[in-house]
């Protein structure tokens, strides 16, 4: 009865959770200081939050087990019901059990359901009949019947607020109102086919929905919308569970999930669904009460996605294995765990530790709010913190904790104001900040450069419309009008540097224009990639530059910071240029130095935590034949997550993470990861050599390498 509700009760406090919650108007203003350190504090890669190893309570039974168990919303009650039948009710501040009743003498083990209101002060009985008791949780009174259905009772339920029941027999009849009342009207389903399966929910603003399935498939929906009833409004083609909460409803059928929502205003009569699959292998499924995101739990995983964009994961949580063997839920408006354990005798509880968002979001998340509360000074001290740094904790190639920031401050437009109202508040900081205003001026600039190039296009010059062309070169102009005075500052932010070298594409700067201003950066910033690559993309020949142009950039700047730094920063830039020639273009098209590449992404790879990146450098070792590169490479993923070497199946990629894998094996002492690790090994180890895709990219490497070698 009880699948996903208790799921979706984690995301009530979101909106506070996800970052610096001082920015609610009736707290006291901090510091922008204290709000950026508050953000910076979040980036830590991976997510900021573990389920620990649960704590064990007590159910304090002995010849029965536990059958149901719901806590309430403000987790000081608990009540559970065993197979005797019996109800149980504890005080989770003192750990005692309080009550313990029979809920019904006449009923026979197995022959009754139970469902427990939203607060665990009611609970709902049948017993295989048309009639269902409210029982008084605390006394274990039956406080009323409900016989109104004309056959058996197949499901029954509460509203989301606790205020009103559902009841659905058989034969899709159905029926609601308050716990303690009878109900007035039966809607009846009028059906002539046998029924095979009943599912029914109550969802937001007094919604329900209905679906019967048939013995030979036929299936009926009805959707109530608070007005009048709709028929097939939502038609799933398999049986799925269904349940709901504020923000919608959402329907799961093993490793799938639909989320959805009934549609007010225009598009009143309308039902929104979004689909997801678990890539864990999770079985429930919940959309948050603000119905911003959705989630997928199960043994090993919580995942959460976003609701506008299920293919964004916001998060993932492992779940400690204690919980492996247990029908666990989730109370996460304390984000805590909760699940029975094997001999369902007592209960597992563990409460999170950290904030349950992963980084990206979180981050994201914060960074928005101080936004929306036009704290601009906590930007720009975020700004100057980040300044010039690259260990980012998003796996974004070409990005760091700085053009994030910016880019953030370009894109984001809070709800319910006007673009040009945001773009006029940042303008009016900037004229009365002038010596505080770097990370507004280069959100302006980044919004006139975007829609620059939105108005162009990705086409060809001749694709562009004349008044394409006119858009284009007016946010242009603006860009550079709002990036111009930062050439008179005396200290100019690393990624005004980017900005800058930007700019001299954008208005075809000579390369005597732009060499003074990398000269500065590699000073200043020697291990800033984004300028150099970005000029380095400038420089390729499709561009107009000479064909040792982008390689004589990157080896002059990596010269110049010089040793193992200066192989870093050539492989960083590598990497972006590659993206825009392939890897094989490096050589043929750029005249890259393969050897310095490959040397620059082992020395990353032995600190870095970017898996993208890891990959990235894995599959060049693969290109270049190289298994002890590939080894060193190989190392850092199993350190960091076992599944990364078990991406590709290149004989290069294959014997390194073949090796790496028996050594580790050899060298621990815990049989648990040497079982793990074995398996692992044997999974690689069965792959098929060289994909055919993968395979002509590395040949057709090689051969660029040997043809480059030849001349």
């Amino acid at each position: 009865m009880r699948t996903s509700l208790f799921l979706s009760a984690m995301f009530v406090s979101l909106s506070v959770a996800a970052g610096p919650c001082h920015c609610q108007a009736d707290d006291p203003q901090p510091s922008a200081q204290q709000l950026a350190a508050e953000i910076d504090a979040l980036t830590r890669r991976g997510g900021n939050a573990d389920f620990p190893a649960p704590t064990v309570f007590d159910l304090q039974i002995e010849d029965t087990k536990m059958q149901e168990f719901h806590f309430s919303r403000d987790m000081k009650t608990l009540v559970a019901t065993d197979t005797g039948p019996n109800a149980h009710v504890y005080d989770m501040e003192t750990g005692k059990r309080i009550h313990r009743f029979p809920l019904r003498k006449d009923l026979r083990r197995g022959s009754c359901e139970y469902v427990i209101s939203p607060d665990a002060k009611l609970i709902l009985v049948h017993q295989r009949t048309n009639q269902i008791d409210v029982v008084d949780s605390h006394s274990g009174k039956v406080l009323h019947t409900h016989a109104v259905l004309p056959e058996t009772t197949s499901q029954m339920g509460f509203s989301i607020d606790g205020k009103q029941i559902y009841m659905v027999d058989i034969r899709g009849n159905s029926a609601i109102t308050t716990p303690l009342e009878d109900a007035t009207e039966v809607h009846k389903s009028e059906i002539e086919f046998k029924t095979r399966h009943i599912a029914m929910a109550m969802g937001p603003q007094n919604t329900w929905w209905k679906r019967i399935q048939g013995i030979d498939g036929e299936t009926k929906h009805w959707f109530f919308t608070g007005e009048k009833i709709m028929e097939d409004l939502i038609v799933l083609p398999e049986h799925y569970a269904v349940d709901a909460n504020e923000g919608g409803y959402c329907w799961t059928l093993g490793i799938k999930a639909i989320f959805g929502h009934f549609n007010t205003g225009k598009r009143a009569g309308t039902f929104t669904g979004v689909h997801v699959e678990s890539e864990y292998g999770s079985g429930r499924a919940a959309l948050s009460t603000d119905g911003r995101h959705m989630s997928m739990s199960g043994r090993h995983y919580v995942e959460v996605y976003r609701y506008n964009d299920p293919s964004y994961r916001v998060a993932l949580i492992k779940v400690p294995s204690e919980f492996e063997h247990s029908v666990t839920y989730t109370y996460p408006d304390h984000q805590c765990l909760a699940g029975l354990s094997q001999d369902r005798q007592s209960l597992l509880i563990s409460k999170i530790e950290g904030n349950w968002l992963d980084t990206d979001y979180a981050v994201r998340d914060a960074i928005e709010r101080l936004i929306d509360a036009k704290r601009f000074d906590a930007l720009e001290e975020l700004g100057r913190m980040w300044d010039g740094k690259i260990d980012h904790f998003r796996e974004v190639e070409h990005e760091t904790p700085g053009s994030f920031l910016v880019s953030r401050i370009a894109h984001y437009v809070p709800e319910g104001v006007d673009l040009d109202v945001r773009n006029q508040r940042y303008r009016e900081w900037i004229e009365n900040h002038p010596d505080n205003c770097n990370m507004m001026r280069l959100g302006l600039f980044y919004h006139h450069r975007c829609a620059a190039y939105d108005a162009r296009g990705g086409g060809f010059a001749n694709t562009v419309t004349e008044e394409g062309w006119n858009v284009y070169r007016e946010e242009i102009v603006k860009s550079w009008e709002v990036l111009e005075p930062m050439l008179e500052q005396e200290k100019i932010p690393a990624e005004g540097y980017t900005c800058l070298i930007m700019t001299g594409r954008d208005l075809q700067w000579e390369y005597e224009d732009i060499n003074p201003l990398l000269r500065k950066s590699v000073v200043e910033y020697p291990m800033y990639h984004r300028t150099f690559a970005e000029e380095g993309v400038a420089r390729l020949p499709r561009w107009g530059g000479r064909p040792a142009d982008t390689r004589n950039l990157a080896k002059t700047a990596a010269d110049k910071v010089g040793g193992d730094d200066g192989d870093m920063l050539y492989a960083h830039i590598a990497r972006h240029v590659a993206r825009f020639v392939s890897y094989p273009g490096l050589v043929t098209e750029c005249r890259f130095d393969p050897d310095r590449v490959l040397r620059g992404f082992v020395l990353i790879s032995k600190t870095s935590d970017d898996k993208k990146l890891l990959r990235n450098a894995l599959n060049f070792a693969s290109m270049m034949d190289d298994v002890e590169a590939g080894k060193v490479i190989a190392q850092r993923m199993l350190d960091i997550d076992n599944m990364l070497v078990y991406r590709s199946a290149t004989p290069v990629w294959k014997n390194a993470c073949i090796e790496v894998l028996e050594e580790a094996i050899a060298k621990t002492d815990d049989g648990s990861r040497k079982e793990e690790l074995s398996k692992l090994l044997e999974r690689i180890r069965n792959m098929d050599d060289d994909p055919e895709e993968k395979g002509e990219k590395i040949r057709a490497f090689q051969e660029a390498l040997a043809e480059e070698n030849a001349i």
